[in-house]
């Protein structure tokens, strides 16, 4: 499948080609419902055809159950071959992506470049993947550069197949700094260069109608709205019912705005992706009218400060004034402890404090 939709590494496309030389009886039966068929339990798969399994899981959105087997795998004495410990490597930062795990793709990341030998060259799939883990992470200055370096190498190599991707992480970050026209032109290109029935594939729709709906493109929206709704009968995923019901608040929004995001908040499921979760926070925000969402108290301009204070950067304070310690902050925002540090040291730098203390000093000297 990763090479009908030209997604493919060196690495699966050579793995698909020695299978096929091979011959067809070293390959498992395949079924458009559940992919590879599943082998007896005391059965040990070729590591081929283990990560032919894991790569159907992820597609399968098994992330828990493929996470486990995946370091299982890496734990296996004998030790495999360089060549498939980073197989794997990789394939665990991917599920942790479309898992929607900040912490947990982080983590991934650095394993898997614990095992880099030096030297090694990175090609654009390679450059993807770690674009799409860094762009978990607002604050984490990598992803840019990642995106500009994949999107360059792709222009010199004259191979267009990953340009899309790269552009629906370009449209994500705009969306996420507010700037909704750029986010609606990243977007809706990446997401008209893929032919794809499946809106789980590329993962754009959602934040396009976002984006439309906050640059006042509220007819094209609702009509994006219905695309996603009629995809969504066609390929039901767990991602795509999570999508849908962020798509429907926002487009409901003007109407009952409240009602409508509390409706999307209940269909949401304590295991769901952590990232999915703060995306529509992240869109009651800025959806929902003044009139009806608690206000955050404003924070005192100061000289010292060069730009205001991000929306991320606000929700930190919030819980900050509540008394809330690092780590409390983190599992609220579903957060990593280290993105909370990050943030909390941009906000003493802006607002030219040097402590918790000061911090909250200089709130509540700015309210009274």
């Amino acid at each position: 499948m990763a090479i009908e939709r030209g997604v493919a590494t060196i690495e699966t496309a050579l793995v698909a080609r020695l299978l096929e030389a091979l011959g067809t009886d070293t390959l498992s039966d395949l079924t458009i419902d559940t992919g590879v068929t599943t082998a007896p339990a005391d059965a040990e798969l070729p590591i081929e055809l283990e990560l032919l399994q894991l790569r159907a899981g992820v597609m399968r959105e098994e992330y828990a159950a493929v996470r486990r087997r995946i370091r299982g795998l890496l734990e296996r004495t004998p030790r495999l071959a360089p060549i498939w410990r980073d197989h794997l490597l990789c394939l665990l930062v991917t599920n942790e992506v479309r898992g929607g795990d900040p912490l947990g793709a982080h983590e991934a990341v650095a394993a898997w470049r614990r095992e880099w030998v030096d030297g090694r060259t990175v090609d654009v799939a390679t450059i993807l993947v770690l674009a799409s883990a860094a762009a978990l992470d607002p604050l984490d200055p990598q992803a840019g550069a990642l995106v500009r370096q994949g999107r360059e190498l792709c222009r010199r190599a004259g191979t267009p197949t990953l340009l899309p991707w790269f552009a629906v992480i370009e449209g994500q970050t705009a969306l996420a700094e507010g700037r909704y026209d750029d986010a609606v032109v990243s977007l809706q290109a990446g997401r008209d260069a893929v032919e794809a029935d499946d809106p789980a594939l590329l993962r754009a729709d959602a934040d396009l109608i976002e984006a439309l709906w906050l640059s006042g493109r509220r007819a094209q929206a609702q009509q994006e709205l219905h695309g996603l709704e009629r995809a969504a009968r066609r390929s039901p995923r767990r991602w795509t019912t999570l999508a849908l019901a962020r798509s429907r608040a926002i487009c409901a929004s003007d109407r009952d705005a409240v009602g409508a995001f509390r409706e999307a908040e209940a269909i949401y499921r304590t295991d769901d992706a952590p990232l999915e979760r703060r995306r529509l926070a992240r869109a009651r925000e800025r959806c929902v009218t003044v009139h009806e969402r608690v206000l955050l108290r404003p924070v005192p301009r100061t000289e010292t400060r060069s730009r205001s204070l991000t929306a991320q950067e606000h929700d930190v304070v919030a819980l900050v004034e509540k008394g809330l310690r690092n780590r409390e902050i983190a599992a609220s925002l579903f957060l990593s402890l280290r993105t909370v540090e990050l943030r909390l040291t941009g906000i003493y730098r802006k607002l030219g404090v040097s402590s918790r203390a000061h911090l909250i000093a200089t709130l509540h000297n700015a309210a009274s």
